[in-house]
């Protein structure tokens, strides 16, 4: 899905932060003398941030947790995909 946030007109630039975080399965629930399986994720889920030319500005692509973060410095007026 596609979510377009627009930085208010302010005298300069400033620090943007995309946090995008989700529910995540860790494990299946055994009886204490049953090994169990280890932690894993059900989704694997990315954040991409483009500049209003479609120029990437920032990305955060990990695949080993349950959210993503991206800092970036956010231009006045600009929109943000």
């Amino acid at each position: 899905f596609e979510r377009i946030y627009q930085i208010p007109a302010l005298p300069s630039a400033k620090k943007v932060r995309v946090v995008l975080d989700w529910a995540h399965t860790t494990g299946l629930f055994m009886p204490p003398n049953l090994v169990s399986l280890p932690e894993f994720l059900n989704y694997d889920l990315d954040i991409l941030v483009k500049n209003s030319a479609g120029e990437v500005v920032a990305y955060s692509t990990s695949f080993d947790n349950n959210y993503e973060v991206v800092d970036f410095q956010g231009e006045a007026g600009e929109s943000y995909s």
